[in-house]
């Protein structure tokens, strides 16, 4: 799995995981960025 990194700000560290799935483009997990609370959706397949 990619390490997390938040798209928005860069921040390293995640406060939550809201949710997880999959789509068209593989599973996925969504992580709530600690730092501005900004959703970045991570595919495992990445």
């Amino acid at each position: 799995m990619k390490r997390f990194q938040c798209e928005e700000c860069g921040c390293y560290r995640y406060a939550d995981i809201e949710g997880s799935g999959e789509d068209e483009n593989g599973e996925f997990t969504a992580y709530v960025c600690e730092d501005c609370c900004h959703i970045t959706v991570i595919y495992e397949n990445d």
